[in-house]
């Protein structure tokens, strides 16, 4: 039996549950937007009053974007999610729905090129302007610097650095709503639902970051509120659905910088997120911004990280190895958490914004916060079954290696011998050299391909009595599975990170689908250790006397799981384990110029679309989700000298080109020449893992430039 979740999910009279998970990061706004010239009765919940100037006031279908007041055109963006932007400053309106917030402009300033976002303005006050499809564009900055200028489309600016205007988020909770709301069990929002403060003339303020995620509870809200709990009074019991929400680095002041708490922040959002956060965690919360939720009360939880305490561009804290930090008194929370999880027979989902992304250039947490990660990855590896996050808006994955732990630098004995580059804003150019520094890495990995695992295990039993081998000579198959940490490739875990529905690419979303059989059975019949944990005991738990303490420091490490246990969720298939997902994407450029055209608008529709699902990927090949799984695609990616079923050409021509050389090197292969240029040979399935990241937004043609070389050396 299989359950979804982006998060969501339908019961059948047979008990047969399907479960869903929406996975996404978003910001929602208040009211619902005016497509096509209708207007929602809520249209004018979403325009702010007007000023002294006048601004914000509707002309039929003139929009008054900006004051006389600002010089130039106001920039505003929304970042990674369901995105929208409610007031800027209080010159300047939110304009009505029919019409997208910004246009893309690409401007030359100093021989570079940077793209904005830009406020529609007011006709009569702009020297130049001109009607695109839907929309006014404008051309003229305070600056005086020549903008070349572009059509955002009435859904937003893909495949720039645009944030998600109103008109996505609205129209992606009203496809949710129509789509999704009835087959998903649970929602992972992985946070930023405030536009990025990029914009000079329009700084954020604290009561817009606050305004921005109060929309997107509202959103939320409109899909999966409960109707009939008016005398309810209990805010945690207002939805059909448990959603859980997260900490993203936009969604605090200044950008990226979170203090230890209790803060301004935690205090806020306590109040925001009420709805989300059980009231007995709220206290919890205000310290640290970490809580969790039973997402299937006491079979399976869903714990929100703050990682904002492990990101490396937050300067106001410092890792994870010092007990004076908020980033090591997250991870004693963590660590009592899943050990509650563990005696009690749960299992657990990890979320959090920003992902362990760690290459020989780029890290996103600081060394001592990964280190712990992993730690606790591996010593409870019986509950976890897997981490969600997001920050990056590539679809991806990063695999964690347990051989990478060092438990001097897990309590700060000992610092990093060399410290990556700090992390900054992870753009569309840098994700390029990540990428591709995750392929090297990837390709170090332990290769299967020599040690094929082939035949049932009677016949391998049979077949090693057969070659009659030396006394304890090992297979080369026994060899890779001593590498790679036994059959279940315990030696490492893997991270999930999503892409989102901001348009940097093409917005997106994604379901899970997850296995519920046994789902129903009392605990003690889906681990045999589960018991109920005594007072005593959990007094002993908080002091951490369960726990090894090892290091100089008095570090506490966590027992792992005992030998004679089965592999946890995230390695064997098992209640609750992953068993595939299906990616969705929004292709903008199609829609955007639907409702642009007078000869399809009339019948134009928003809609997502089926991107992939690994259930019946033949180029990832995935058979679930767990770690063994991964293991081998990043292996596979990672194959500078493709196997034959990942082999691919780059175009038609291409083909040509190879078999002709192909034809030309057997004419000419002769013992003089045995040394020759060999046929470039691309991996397939590295180019499908670079596509996907970008959500297929990219150009065949522009992936071959940028990853070509990275897929056909040998």
């Amino acid at each position: 039996m299989y359950g979804w979740f982006i998060a969501g999910g339908e019961r059948d009279d047979s008990g047969c549950g399907r479960s869903k998970l929406l996975r996404g990061s978003s910001v929602a706004g208040k009211g619902e937007q005016e497509v096509h010239g209708q207007k929602d009765k809520d249209d004018k919940s979403i325009i702010e009053e007007p000023d002294e100037t006048g601004v914000g006031q509707e002309q039929g279908h003139q929009v008054r974007g900006a004051s006389r007041g600002v010089q130039g055109n106001a920039v505003g963006r929304i970042e990674e999610g369901f995105h929208s932007l409610v007031r800027i400053d209080p010159a300047i309106a939110l304009i009505p729905l029919r019409l997208s917030p910004h246009s893309s402009m690409t401007m030359a300033v100093e021989g570079e090129i940077q793209k904005e976002c830009c406020w529609l303005g007011e006709q009569d006050d702009l020297p130049t302007a001109t009607r695109v499809g839907w929309l006014d564009v404008i051309g003229r900055r305070s600056d005086g610097l020549s903008a070349a200028v572009g059509d955002a489309g009435i859904f937003g600016a893909e495949r720039t650095d645009c944030d998600s205007p109103i008109t996505l988020i609205n129209a992606t909770f009203q496809w949710i709503n129509d789509n999704l709301k009835d087959t998903i069990d649970f929602v992972v929002w992985t946070g930023d639902s405030a536009r990025h403060d990029n914009d000079e003339l329009i700084p954020r303020t604290p009561e817009q970051v606050i305004e921005l995620n109060e929309m997107l509870v509202h959103k939320f809200v409109e899909v999966f509120g409960k109707p009939d709990n008016i005398n309810d009074t209990d805010p945690t019991n207002d939805f059909t659905i448990p959603i859980v929400p997260n900490f993203g680095n936009n969604d605090i002041l200044p950008h990226n910088i979170f203090t230890p708490g209790p803060n301004r922040w935690t205090k806020e959002f306590s109040r925001v997120w009420r709805q989300f956060i059980p009231e007995e965690q709220r206290h919890g919360f205000e310290r640290g911004g970490w809580f969790f939720v039973e997402v299937i009360p006491n079979k399976l939880a869903v714990l929100s990280l703050n990682t904002l305490y492990f990101f490396n561009s937050n300067n106001a804290v410092d890792g994870c190895a010092s007990k004076s930090e908020p980033g090591y008194e997250h991870f004693e929370w963590l660590r009592i958490q899943l050990q509650f999880f563990r005696q009690r027979g749960m299992k657990a989902i990890l979320m959090g914004h920003v992902p362990p992304a760690r290459t020989p250039s780029k890290q996103s947490w600081d060394e001592t916060c990964w280190q712990k990660y992993t730690l606790w990855l591996r010593q409870y590896r019986d509950v976890i079954v897997g981490g969600l996050y997001g920050h990056m808006n590539i679809d991806h994955f990063m695999i964690q290696d347990n051989d990478q732990i060092d438990i001097q630098l897990v309590t700060g004995e000992i610092e990093p011998a060399k410290k990556p580059r700090k992390w900054n804003e992870f753009s569309i150019q840098s994700s390029a050299a990540y990428l591709t520094e995750l392929r090297y890495g990837w390709s170090n990995l332990p290769d299967s391909v020599k040690a094929k695992d082939v035949g049932t295990s009677t016949e391998k039993k049979e077949n090693k009595k057969k070659k009659k081998k030396k006394k304890g000579r090992k297979s080369e198959h026994d060899k890779f599975l001593d590498k790679i940490g036994g059959q279940w490739a315990e030696r490492y875990s893997a991270t999930l990170v999503s892409a989102s529905v901001v348009p940097n690419y093409f917005p997106a979303m994604r379901v899970f689908e997850y296995n519920i059989t046994g789902a129903r059975e009392p605990l003690n019949n889906l681990q045999d250790q589960s018991k109920e944990v005594t007072d005593a005991q959990l007094d002993e738990l908080k002091r951490g006397q369960i726990f090894a303490r090892s290091g100089k420091h008095g570090f506490v490490k966590p027992h792992p799981p005992s030998k004679s246990q089965p592999p946890g969720p995230a390695y064997s298939p098992q209640t609750f384990s992953w068993a595939s997902y299906t990616q969705y994407f929004a292709n903008l450029t199609r829609i955007n110029a639907d409702f642009a055209s007078p000869r399809k608008s009339q019948d134009a529709r928003f809609t997502y679309e089926v991107e992939y699902d690994t259930k019946n990927d033949s180029v990832f090949g995935l058979e679930d989700l767990t770690v063994r799984s991964y293991v081998d695609l990043a292996t596979r990616i990672g194959d500078y000298k493709p196997r034959k079923d990942d082999l691919c050409s780059t175009t038609a021509n291409d083909v040509e080109n190879d078999m002709s050389a192909a034809k030309k090197r057997k004419h000419k292969k002769s013992k003089k020449h045995k040394k020759h240029k060999k046929q470039k040979r691309i991996n397939k399935t590295w180019f499908a893992f670079v596509n996907r990241a970008y959500v297929g937004a990219k150009d065949e043609e522009d992936l071959h430039d940028q990853f070509g070389f990275a897929m056909e050396n040998d």
